[in-house]
């Protein structure tokens, strides 16, 4: 054998290995060109569904902070507000400390330094006299309606919470469109028996439209405040 030169098994074997080298580079750099946009596209994908989530609970956040004083305003208009309802009140507002509900947390906590006696001849004060109403509003959650890919982006628990939270404020439209209906009723020729029912039906609806707020509210709260991804 020659000095300086490599066996012929040897020389073919290198030249493989090259030919294997570039293939793979070739393969890797096609893999790549495919596989790029959707890698882009997965992490777009969950930057959006961070976002959706956190918008989400924003809503949700905003929307408890409206519903406490409506809830309050539906127990003033049916003259059912008490001691146990202003303590809900009041510690829920504790949690949403904004300027929007300032006047009612200072009005709320001024009623519960009351003592009894002056809290009874208080309250009954409140209701809407016979013959008057106060109106019921609606106060929907459009990003919870509409961003259904967020919402399927949050664990398996969260979701039901956030689907048990849905059902309740379409629960409490559904009390708003009552309402209204017997508020309707209001302007019609009744008989006074009529009327009486119609009025008692109203005061209900305040009570059930109360309650059904207060759901939603606690129902918000006792959502974590981190996590659900």
């Amino acid at each position: 054998m020659s000095r300086g030169r490599l066996p012929q098994a040897l020389r073919t074997t290198g030249g493989s290995s090259r030919l294997v080298e570039k293939s793979l580079v070739l393969i890797l750099g096609w893999l790549l060109g495919i596989l790029s946009p959707l890698i882009v596209d997965g992490i777009r994908g969950r930057r959006e569904a961070a976002r959706g989530r956190n918008a989400i609970r924003a809503e949700l956040a905003e929307l408890s902070e409206v519903l406490v004083a409506a809830a309050f305003q539906a127990r003033k208009a049916a003259g059912t507000i008490d001691r146990p309802f202003l303590q809900w009140v009041a510690k829920r507002l504790r949690e949403v400390p904004s300027p929007k509900v300032g006047s009612l947390h200072a009005a709320v906590t001024a009623a519960l330094q009351a003592d009894d006696e002056d809290f009874a001849r208080w309250a009954p004060t409140l209701g809407v006299a016979r013959g008057k109403a106060s109106m019921l509003q609606h106060y929907p959650a459009p990003l919870l309606d509409s961003r259904v890919s967020a919402l399927w982006t949050f664990d398996f628990p969260y979701q039901r919470k956030l689907l048990d939270i849905h059902k309740n404020i379409a629960l409490l439209d559904a009390i708003v469109e009552q309402f209204r209906e017997y508020f309707r009723l209001t302007f019609t020729q009744q008989s006074p028996g009529n009327h009486v029912l119609i009025a008692d039906n109203l005061r209900q609806s305040y009570e059930n439209y109360a309650e059904r707020a207060c759901i939603v509210v606690d129902r918000i709260a006792a959502l974590p405040a981190k996590g659900g991804a």
